[in-house]
């Protein structure tokens, strides 16, 4: 596990004297494994797509791209959720009290799988009219429900997983969740193809594939993790003494919906705008749709080191809050935005460069391949912009200010973003729904800075817990 020096009567001096180059070593040291993590997911997802485009066909892979805002907005409560709860978690692991660490962990889990279940049944009875108001076209219609049915089968599982990997980052362990991602990708490529082929007498399951092989890949995954936990007898392992911690606590509770809730919020207006955006692509046809799918892929890969690099600014914050080194968070918060221009910057020049080679993984059909590098043209640069917001968001968050930070995010997306994206749909067509990407992103930029430096850094910050 990584953590920041230790407390003690010298720490205020010593934050002072921590080197760039260190803190750097220290920033990087916790990111990588994370940034990794974060990349195998997707790799994941993406084999699972080409799997799907390659061995069935683009309506097919057109089909699971239709159900993704869904599956998005469900992730985006554990998302939510998790965040507020590993910047607890960080804060009572950088004071050194393990009790607390495991009580903000079981309460945070066991609301987090409740929750899924809920969703995964309001999802079942309700998908005909979702999927109407999606206007999802008549021809990936009924395909897409056929995968939508499996994959609500999966999401308390998908809750549980991605909320207890983001708890464990909390507590310094960015190893571990890379481990149990290895394992849960390695299960699902081997998977998918089985259940798409149907070989040694197997039926084949066609487009239900890909979700199949996540719902046995993430139940596999968690069980090996819970046995390597209690192995290496690890601080979170599900002991008889964590067990008993398994049960939301409503002291605890109160304080994590404080954080989580407007991060929760944020992501649900991000994760209900990509609704209303793929809503507007739609009207375009099944090969806008296709596109869009392509560019949710690339621009995830995009988003693996601007969302890994403000993950790692909150925890290393929150951890130095827990224990009173308050001169480290301006120095975090540089080198956040410093990491953020090499990795996302250089990642964005790496796609544009072999922009047709990687589309091609995705796509088939000419016409589209030439729209979608189109788009990447027009919009991946935005994606440095996005980095450089969601750091500084990321430092003041970590203080447990979630509140405006949050609400900036909000305001862009509903008030800038959307109003933007429907103005140039009418002007320049599908290419304009695309452009309110970067501009939202850039004044969301704008935004979160002006707050960061004419308020946050003013603010007297204490220890949430």
């Amino acid at each position: 596990m990584i953590k920041l020096p230790q407390q003690n009567e010298q720490s205020s001096v010593r934050s002072k004297d921590v080197k760039p180059l260190n803190l750097l070593k220290i920033f990087m040291v916790f990111l990588l494994p994370m940034l990794l993590s974060n990349f195998l997911q997707g790799l994941s997802g993406t084999l699972n797509n080409i799997f799907v485009s390659q061995m069935i066909g683009d309506k097919a892979f057109a089909a699971l791209s239709a159900f993704f805002p869904v599956v998005f907005l469900m992730i985006s409560i554990v998302i939510g959720l998790g965040a507020g709860g590993s910047i607890l978690v960080g804060q009572a692991f950088g004071a050194g009290n393990l009790n607390k660490v495991k009580s903000i962990t079981g309460t945070t889990l066991s609301l987090n799988f409740l929750l899924g279940i809920v969703f995964a049944v309001l999802g079942g009875l309700f998908l005909d009219e979702l999927l109407v108001l999606l206007k999802t076209p008549d021809d990936l219609f009924l395909s897409t429900k056929h995968y939508a049915y499996v994959m609500l089968l999966n999401i308390p599982f998908i809750f549980l997983f991605i909320c207890f990997t983001s708890l464990l980052r909390g507590a310094g362990d960015s190893l571990t969740p890379l481990l149990a991602l290895i394992v849960s990708t390695l299960l699902g490529v081997c998977l998918t193809p089985i259940f798409i082929l149907g070989p040694f007498g197997l039926p084949s399951l066609g487009i239900m594939s890909p979700a199949l092989a996540i719902l046995f890949a993430n139940i596999m995954t968690m069980s090996l993790l819970i046995y390597y936990l209690k192995k290496t007898r690890h601080i979170l392992a599900f002991t008889r003494e964590f067990l008993s911690h398994l049960m939301i606590k409503i002291s605890y509770l109160k304080i994590i919906f404080k954080i989580s809730i407007p991060m929760t919020v944020q992501m649900i207006t991000i994760a209900v705008s990509e609704l209303l955006i793929v809503r507007l692509i739609n009207t375009f046809g099944s090969d806008a749709t296709t596109s869009y799918g392509a560019m949710i892929q690339i621009l995830g890969y995009v988003q693996f080191p601007a969302i890994s690099i403000a993950i790692t600014v909150s925890i290393l914050g929150a951890q130095a809050i827990g224990r009173g080194e308050l001169a480290l968070l301006k120095k975090i918060t540089l080198t956040g935005l410093l990491v953020n221009l090499l990795l996302t910057g250089g990642l964005v020049l790496f796609i544009l460069f072999f922009s047709d080679f990687i589309v091609r993984f995705f796509i088939s059909d000419l016409t589209t391949i030439k729209l979608t590098k189109h788009i990447l043209m027009l919009t991946l640069w935005g994606m440095i912009i996005f980095g450089f917001a969601r750091v500084f968001a990321a430092i003041m968050q970590s203080s447990g200010i979630v509140l405006i930070p949050t609400l900036i995010n909000v305001i862009v997306v509903i008030f800038i973003q959307l109003p933007i994206a429907g103005f140039l749909d009418n002007s320049f067509g599908l290419t304009g729904v695309w452009l309110s990407y970067p501009i939202a992103f850039s004044i969301m930029l704008l935004m979160q800075f002006s707050y960061y430096w004419f308020s946050w850094r003013h603010k007297t910050i204490t220890r949430l817990i």
